[in-house]
């Protein structure tokens, strides 16, 4: 039996289990605003996970704190096959960014989609909605280390 806690009624859980289904890790996150979302996970060749989702607030992810620009923002987390965090990543503006999905091509990069409100930042590159409805979506590219290669939006 492996026992987490961190305090946090709203937190985002992850567990890696072994094939006859005995748990060999897991791992908690969670913030001081008390909304944390895990929404998609996706897995590359080399069996590394990656998470998406969003927080509000800060969290921590071990080697790193993401602290939101906004009201709610989107996170990017890559563990290991053995759930050590490897990179942590935040993008989001003033208002509320939700990621819906992740998924990592054959090449490494990674994919991720959702929508956002007003302007958003995803490392150097923004996405602007189109002004007459209050969301849109994004498709956000990532390279193999976690740089944005570019971001789109559409609505």
């Amino acid at each position: 039996m492996i026992n987490v806690s961190n305090g946090y009624t709203n937190a985002i859980f992850i567990a890696g289990y072994e094939s006859n289904g005995d748990c060999q890790w897991a791992r908690i996150y969670g913030s001081d605003n008390n909304y944390n979302s895990a929404r998609d996970i996706d897995i590359d060749a080399s069996d590394n996970l990656y998470i998406t989702g969003e927080y509000a607030g800060s969290v921590s992810f071990d080697i790193q704190t993401l602290n939101s620009a906004g009201f709610r923002d989107v996170f990017l987390l890559k563990l290991s096959n053995m759930g050590a965090p490897l990179m942590a990543k935040s993008a989001g503006g003033s208002f509320v960014d939700h990621a819906e999905a992740v998924s990592v091509a054959d090449d490494g990069s990674i994919y991720i989609t959702g929508y956002f409100e007003d302007v958003s930042l995803f490392d150097s590159y923004q996405v602007t909605t189109n002004g007459c409805v209050s969301s849109d979506g994004f498709l956000a590219k990532y390279n193999a280390s976690g740089v944005c290669q570019w971001v789109k939006g559409f609505g």
